[in-house]
C-alpha cells in the first residue's frame, strides 16, 4: 500500500517534469521573440518619425498591427518634447550677452492620438524629441506560469520597449 502511494507521486512528478517545464520553457522563448519583435518595431517606427518629421495615421496603424501580431495587446505611449523655436533669446542672468538654452515643452499621448483619430498627421519640426514607449497590458502564458510556479509577482517580467530620437527634418 505504501509503495503504491510513492509510485503515484513519482508518476505525478514525472508528468510535471515531462510536460509543464517544457511548456514553461517554450512560453519563455515566445516572450523573448515577442520582446525582440516589439523592440525592432518601435525602433523602426521612431526612426521613420524622426526622418520624416510626421506621425501619420497610416504608419501608426501599420506599427500597431506589427506589435499586435505577437499575440499580445500593448499600451503605446508618446512623449514629444517640442522645441520652443527660439533658442537665441536672451537670458535674464547677470551676463546679458549669454543666449538662452534650448527650451522644450512636452506633448503626451492624448494629444497625439486625438490628432491621429481625426485622420490627420501630427507634424513635428526639426529639433523636437520623440519618445515612444510600448508595454504589454495582458499576462502572457509565461507570466502566468511563472507566477504560478515561482511565486513571483506578475509584473516581474514584461514585454516592453522604448525608443527616442531627435527629429532631423521638419514635417511641414
Amino acid at each position: 500500500m505504501g509503495d503504491t502511494i510513492v509510485i503515484v507521486i513519482c508518476i505525478i512528478l514525472g508528468a510535471i517534469m515531462m510536460f509543464v517545464f517544457p511548456v514553461l520553457n517554450m512560453a519563455g522563448q515566445n516572450d523573448k521573440i515577442a520582446q525582440q519583435a516589439v523592440q525592432t518595431a518601435v525602433a523602426d517606427y521612431v526612426s521613420t518619425i524622426s526622418s520624416t518629421g510626421v506621425i501619420t495615421p497610416e504608419a501608426t496603424d501599420k506599427f500597431i498591427q506589427t506589435i499586435y501580431s505577437t499575440g499580445n495587446s500593448y499600451d503605446v505611449d508618446y512623449e514629444i518634447r517640442v522645441s520652443d523655436g527660439n533658442p537665441s533669446k536672451k537670458t535674464t542672468t547677470v551676463n546679458s550677452t549669454k543666449t538662452g538654452e534650448q527650451e522644450y515643452y512636452s506633448v503626451f499621448t492624448n494629444e497625439v492620438e486625438n490628432t491621429l483619430e481625426k485622420n490627420e498627421n501630427y507634424v513635428l519640426k526639426k529639433g523636437d524629441i520623440v519618445t515612444v514607449t510600448v508595454k504589454n497590458n495582458n499576462q502572457t502564458l509565461f507570466q502566468t506560469l511563472q507566477s504560478a510556479f515561482y511565486s513571483t509577482t506578475s509584473d516581474s517580467y514584461q514585454i516592453a520597449a522604448q525608443q527616442a530620437a531627435v527629429v532631423g527634418t521638419s514635417g511641414d
